[in-house]
């Protein structure tokens, strides 16, 4: 049986409704294990997982529901609030947009991205009166994604916004001979770390495409990124901690 029985997602949302928290994650625990490509059943982890203040845990599952439920609407809006919770606020934008692209009447979605726009402002206006000017130690990551293929890049361009490292510029550089790739960024010009640039100069093998995301790069450290891959949401951070 390739889903949970209709009575096994009955008792997940029963739990869920009661607040049997507890009971609730060690039951879809299982029912992922069983069922890994079921996108409900890493909805309803991450969502438990968030209604227990874990919302750093709950980013994996709710990035897995949105790849397996890529039009989903509440999946990329619960993507969003765990963004939120952690204060990321530029990739829970892009989250609640998505939502509302997918379904324009919304209302959570709606509601959310409003409030991180409130909270944008907020935190504009603090950083102002402190007279911070954006200064940090910590070091500027660029992902680059030398892009061919539309199939997956979607996926690999939401993993790589959903990075819990803040400090980061993602870079696609375009080698398709259609506007597929570009469309998809668009979908996502919420996101201000996010930059385009179309390859102009194609060989047919991809160096050329990777050559001109490095052009493009600002940061001090590079992570390339491939359109049929996907980056685990700590990858950047641990990568950091190395270095």
């Amino acid at each position: 049986m390739a889903n949970p029985a209709q009575g096994e997602i009955d008792e997940l949302v029963s739990l869920f409704n009661q607040e049997r928290h507890s009971e609730l994650e060690i039951l879809v625990r299982g029912l992922t294990g069983r069922f890994p490509l079921h996108g409900f059943c890493w909805m309803v982890l991450g969502a438990v997982l968030g209604a227990q203040g874990r919302s750093a845990d709950a980013l994996a599952p709710l990035q897995k529901a949105t790849q397996l439920l890529p039009m989903d609407a509440q999946a990329h809006n619960n993507l969003g609030t765990a963004f939120f919770s952690l204060g990321q606020l530029t990739q829970a934008a892009a989250c609640y947009s998505r939502a509302l692209e997918i379904n324009p009447k919304f209302a959570d979605a709606d509601k959310n991205l409003d409030l991180v726009r409130k909270k944008h402002a907020q935190r504009s206006a603090a950083e102002s009166d402190a007279g911070i000017h954006s200064v940090t130690n910590q070091p500027l990551v660029s992902i680059l994604i030398p892009s061919y293929k539309s199939q997956h890049f979607e996926f690999a361009l939401k993993s790589a916004i959903g990075q819990s490292y803040e400090y980061t510029e993602i870079v696609v550089s375009d080698d398709c001979q259609s506007d597929e790739i570009e469309k998809i960024v668009q979908r996502y010009s919420s996101v201000e770390s996010l930059r385009y640039v179309k390859n102009l100069n194609r060989d047919g093998t991809g160096f050329n495409n990777a050559i001109n995301c490095l052009r493009h790069a600002r940061g001090e450290y590079v992570k390339f990124l491939f359109d049929d891959d996907v980056l685990m949401p700590f990858a950047v951070q641990y990568m950091v901690d190395v270095f």
